[in-house]
């Protein structure tokens, strides 16, 4: 039997959990590489990608196995995906672009009536182990934050920082003065609510900058992103070798 959601556990007593994103994989060994890496969590897009019910399960059992948390965004939010990610082991669901606090109440019903929460089955989890993460990317969840969270029942707050630039009237400018002082805003509110501030960062600046202003959920990129660098720096040592050395 694993030791929990200890990414979650690890939040609730105030420090910090890091984790990246997988997009684009199949195989379970990347799971196995992200968890040897010794990140807490890991992401799973499903709503981006097209990463099938199966391999997500495939994905949750091995993350299980490793004792780092699954967390899957899901395509669509229903009653009857969010009960089926539980029941295929996710140790958490993210619910994309939340507006309201009716949201969350219906987010909380549908996942404390699961039967994945109410059987006595070892292979399962228990409620306490399970992560509500809601996405803030609209100005609308902007300007609602304190309300959402003042009911409780969110564990997570992930900042949607691009999409919420976007609504902002700055594209791509995820660094602007504006998107950080919303971001300040709902890590203002999270910390009032007991509640863990995310983002997902690409640098090591990114990382350093968010966790002074209070986030304590790191995301840290995407499998697709790794990767696209990694190959790129390969290429550049063999190309940029041989045309140093080549007679």
């Amino acid at each position: 039997m694993g030791k929990g959601n200890l990414a979650k556990a690890k939040l609730v007593q105030g420090g910090y959990a890091f984790g990246t994103w997988i997009i684009d994989s199949r195989h379970q060994a990347v799971v196995r590489q992200v968890a040897d890496a010794g990140f807490d969590f890991v992401y799973l897009e499903m709503e981006h990608s097209s990463l099938s019910w199966e391999t997500i399960g495939d994905f949750c059992e091995m993350s299980r196995a490793l004792d780092m948390a699954p967390i899957v965004r899901p395509a669509e939010l229903t009653r009857p995906g969010t009960l089926r990610l539980l029941e295929i082991g996710a140790m958490g669901v993210m619910f994309h672009d939340v507006d309201d606090r009716a949201e969350v109440d219906e987010i909380r019903g549908w996942i404390m009536g699961s039967k994945s929460m109410l059987r006595p089955d070892k292979a399962r989890q228990g409620a306490n182990d399970v992560a509500v993460v809601i996405q803030i990317e609209t100005l609308k969840g902007l300007e609602s934050v304190e309300q959402i969270l003042d009911g409780g029942g969110v564990d997570i707050v992930e900042i949607g920082r691009g999409d919420l630039a976007t609504e902002m009237g700055l594209p791509a400018q995820r660094h602007h003065p504006e998107v950080n002082a919303a971001i300040d805003r709902i890590v203002k509110a999270c910390g009032r609510n007991g509640v863990a501030a995310a983002v997902t960062c690409f640098s090591r600046e990114d990382v350093q900058d968010m966790v002074r202003r209070g986030v304590r959920c790191i995301s840290y990129s995407a499998d697709r992103y790794i990767l696209d660098k990694a190959f790129s720096e390969a290429y550049e040592i063999v190309s940029s070798s041989v045309s140093k050395t080549a007679v």
